[in-house]
């Protein structure tokens, strides 16, 4: 290779943004260029001297869409960081992030702590993948400068593209420099790099740097030996393009026309030949042409196999005798027309470059194309067959051997991993492609709803509803079971499934007799309620979510398919909770929990745990919810669900609060919190911030406890999840109004219950509303005097709901009788509060509620005169740390 001429003005450019990288202004550019015009050279150099300055460096590659597994680029992002960080990096990631890095590189799996194998199970977010990649290159980054180079981003696939904005956003303060490189005609504006580049350029996150032609002036700093005419011919015919240059001058030397005379260049007749080829794959073709025939042919059989390839791949599709092939090589070498590899895929051999390959490609006949992909995708069956990602090369060479039968189970195969890895778009694609290989036919209908079902839940993951929803539906009526739509038709189907129900009710023997086969069809039509379940759960649409839960449910039981009887059961036994139905919710928590032994699959046997748990909690049988919820997060741990493992460590710690183990509730809040960053999980962060506010507000911090609920509302917002902004703006409302700040608190409630009618808020999570609403209106009956007879009436509907709510919710019911007593007393009826505090104290011990008790006791003591119980009260409260709830009630 020649010099790096003609780009001295670029490399100082990139070596200054590596400087200031270096003093902690990270920054990404992209390089933009014509194919041979440079790119991979100029990156290549810039690589080269950070490297000699002793500093870090990683380079990856990315491959044609059409070939390789999603996220390659970046499982060697992931190898090259742990081969230069070695333990001491990977020590310094949490299990959560190791387990998700271990997705794109297997090897990792190793490294996971004893016992955290479990974490593998989880359903990954392309967010949480990203998050583990972006925190394992800041970890490195801390260790040394990092330099990051990424080659050919015009063929990266959109989920290796979406990591360059999750990492850029990181970068302000930290010494990274990344570095892309891309063909420019190959990107349009609407393509995904595209908008990539403008977005981040227009968020001064981003520089781009636009490489140029050589000029006549830079070949002849190249080309000593030859005369300024000829330097101008050469140039003329090739533009400038520095690879087209490159292959002109083999090829001249090939033909021994051209040879090296020191650092130059001499003409044998001191002419140039005429004509030159005028295009870089003439040129190309010109090199071929001095091949042997058997070299050419492997050369043309490689050229199907891909731009890298393996020596065992090759030799079999070739079918060549080994030592003819391994000479034909040895030739391909020495002519530079491929070489050995070093790159991502770490397959034996690559070309020299890409344009080699197409040029080389495009010369096959097209039947000995479709030949040779069928013999490749035959070859990489039998040799590689069962490795993760190697299922869409094949699906790919098959496709391309006009093959689409063939192809479908590997595009099927190719989705299922990519969902594995979070590559959801890569997965939609290859779901699309695989649907498009069958026949619309009757005797295909089934294999085309399985995609068309996958579809919607690769939709469903990626919060796209509408899209999913649609595809699901279209699932149902695949599969001969469609929904109905809104109105008569879908009351009267609602009507039926209750009906047939009840008849399960009513009969059980005779409706649950198994005379329907659990056939791939009911598990594929169960699998699409349930999907939808989650949908209209999400979404209040109660009639709907009815339906295809009843429907599950009812397909289920006639089957005896545990598995769906157990996620329908709980579904409807949740929203039968949420209604404050609980002997029916009793019915199907019981209906789930007999049949949960035989539910092989963690996440729906801990589904089935968590509906109980939930349904002893609001009915306030605490030991049944403490048992159940246990189950519930052990189940979905080894699942790897944290989102659904954080939900049953939150019932658990609201019980732990009541009974005054602040200590135990803060480790659960900072677990949760800790797992929700780590996993880039919202609901867990919420959950988290939720609980660590709980506590602050029992120990006396109000100001970190609202820091802490804002948080925690903000994080509800964005997911969305109304419930939890309820509840966390609930919680902030009790802080302000301990704080003094009664009409900041009257505000927010306020706007916590406008939430609550908008979105048809239901559960456990009024009645914590109902008690934060009961307790201001009474401050402020108490201390606006000149407002008392408006905040008598607020104070009295205030109490009259959260009597109701307690009724619904029993855990409340100590703190609502307690408000009982207080709204009684400030109105002057001191036996009445006498009745209701000592009700309160009765229920607090019944429930082992000693947070309540004692702050029951101690008002009860203080308003009373009583010392003995004002003390007892005030030593309870110490012991548990609650010093924020005794300064507010003595106040």
């Amino acid at each position: 290779l020649p010099p790096m001429i003609g780009r001295d003005r670029e490399q100082a450019w990139l070596l200054a943004r590596w400087q200031e990288a270096t003093h902690g202004r990270g920054n990404v550019i992209f390089i933009a260029g014509e194919a041979g015009v440079g790119k991979t050279r100029l990156l290549s150099e810039l690589a080269r001297q950070v490297r000699q300055a002793g500093q870090q460096v990683i380079s990856v590659q990315c491959f044609e869409y059409e070939r390789g597994e999603p996220h390659a680029p970046l499982a060697d992002v992931v190898r090259e960081a742990v081969a230069i960080g070695g333990d001491a990096l990977i020590s310094r990631l949490s299990a959560w992030q190791l387990a998700h890095l271990a997705r794109v590189m297997p090897e990792l799996q190793e490294r996971l702590p004893a016992g955290a194998d479990y974490m593998m199970g989880v359903e990954l977010q392309q967010r949480q993948l990203l998050r583990a990649l972006t925190q394992l290159t800041l970890l490195l980054a801390h260790r040394s400068p990092l330099l990051l180079l990424m080659d050919d981003l015009q063929w990266a696939h959109p989920s290796t593209l979406a990591w360059l904005p999750a990492l850029a956003r990181e970068l302000k303060e930290t010494p990274v420099l990344i570095i892309g490189a891309y063909r420019i005609e190959e990107i349009a504006p609407s393509d995904l790099l595209a908008k990539i580049v403008a977005q981040l350029k227009g968020e001064d996150r981003a520089q781009e740097l636009a490489l140029q032609r050589l000029t006549v002036h830079d070949l002849s700093q190249w080309l000593h030996g030859l005369d300024a005419d000829v330097i101008a011919r050469i140039h003329r015919h090739t533009g400038g393009n520095p690879f087209f240059l490159q292959e002109t001058l083999r090829a001249l030397e090939e033909q021994g026309r051209l040879r090296r005379e020191g650092d130059g260049y001499r003409l044998d007749n001191g002419e140039l030949p005429l004509p030159l080829p005028d295009t870089v794959r003439q040129i190309i073709r010109v090199r071929l042409d001095d091949l042997s025939p058997t070299a050419r042919q492997g050369l043309a059989v490689a050229a199907v196999v891909g731009r890298v390839f393996d020596l065992d791949v090759w030799l079999q599709v070739w079918g060549k005798e080994s030592d003819d092939a391994l000479n034909a090589l040895e030739e391909l070498l020495k002519k530079r027309l491929v070489h050995e590899d070093e790159g991502a895929f770490t397959r034996d051999y690559a070309f020299q470059h890409h344009l080699v390959q197409e040029t080389v490609y495009q010369a096959i006949p097209r039947r000995q194309r479709q030949v040779w992909h069928k013999k490749t995708a035959r070859t990489l069956e039998k040799l590689r067959g069962g490795e993760p990602g190697v299922s869409a090369e094949i699906a790919y060479h098959y496709l391309r051997a006009k093959e689409p039968k063939l192809a479908r189970a590997w595009l099927l195969q190719a989705g299922d991993h990519a969902v594995a890895v979070a590559a959801t778009p890569e997965a939609l694609r290859f779901y699309q492609r695989a649907l498009a290989a069958y026949p619309h036919d009757d005797a295909h209908r089934f294999e085309r709803a399985v995609l068309v079902r996958k579809m919607g839940d690769v939709h469903f993951q990626r919060g796209e509803y509408a899209q999913a929803e649609k595809h699901l539906l279209q699932a149902l009526a695949l599969l001969r079971r469609p929904l109905p739509q809104a109105g008569l038709v879908r009351h009267r189907a609602l009507s039926l499934a209750l009906l047939r129900q009840t008849a399960h009710r009513l009969l059980p023997r005779r409706m649950r007799t198994g005379h329907i086969p659990v056939t791939p069809a009911l598990r594929e039509e169960v699998a699409a309620y349930t999907s939808l379940g989650w949908i209209y759960s999400l979404q209040s649409r109660y009639e709907e979510y009815l339906l295809v839960s009843l429907r599950a449910l009812n397909a289920s039981e006639a089957a005896d398919y545990a598995r769906g009887v157990a996620v329908a059961a709980t579904a409807l036994g949740i929203a039968a909770d949420f209604m404050s139905q609980y002997r029916l919710a009793d019915h199907f928590h019981r209906r789930a929990q007999a049949v949960a032994a035989q539910v092989t699959q963690p996440a729906d046997a801990g589904f089935a745990a968590f509906g109980q748990a939930y349904h002893a909690y609001l009915t306030g049988d605490e030991p049944t919810m403490f048992k159940q919820a246990a189950l519930a997060a052990a189940k979905y741990q080894q699942a790897g669900d944290v989102h659904r493992w954080a939900l049953a460590q939150v019932l658990q710690a609201y019980v732990l609060t009541h009974r005054g183990q602040l200590d135990e509730v803060r480790r659960i809040g900072a677990e949760l919190k800790a797992a929700g960053h780590d996993m880039e999980d919202a609901a867990a962060r919420c959950a988290g911030e939720g609980l660590l506010g709980l506590v602050g507000r029992w120990e006396g911090a109000w100001e970190e406890a609202c820091q802490r609920y804002r948080q925690s509302a903000a994080l509800a917002a964005q997911i969305p999840d109304f419930m939890s902004l309820v509840e966390s703006l609930a919680g902030l409302a009790r802080c302000q109004l301990r704080l003094g700040r009664w009409e900041e608190a009257w505000e927010t409630l306020q706007e916590s219950q406008s939430i609550a009618l908008a979105h048809d808020v239901k559960g456990d999570v009024l009645g914590l509303y109902a008690a934060a609403a009961a307790e201001t209106t009474l401050w402020a009956m108490a201390h606006q005097f000149q407002a008392r007879a408006r905040w008598l009436d607020r104070a009295q509907e205030a109490m009259a709901q959260a009597r109701k709510q307690a009724r619904l919710f029993r855990p409340i019911e100590p703190e609502v009788w307690r408000l009982c007593g207080r709204y009684a007393w400030l109105k002057g009826r001191h036996d009445a509060a006498r009745t209701w505090w000592e009700r309160s104290l009765a229920r607090a011990e019944g429930m082992d509620h000693r947070l309540d008790w004692a702050a029951t006791a101690l008002e009860m003591g203080l308003r009373l005169g009583d010392a003995a119980l004002r003390d007892a009260g005030r030593t309870r409260l110490e012991e548990a740390g609650a010093l924020g709830e005794i300064a507010f009630l003595e106040e």
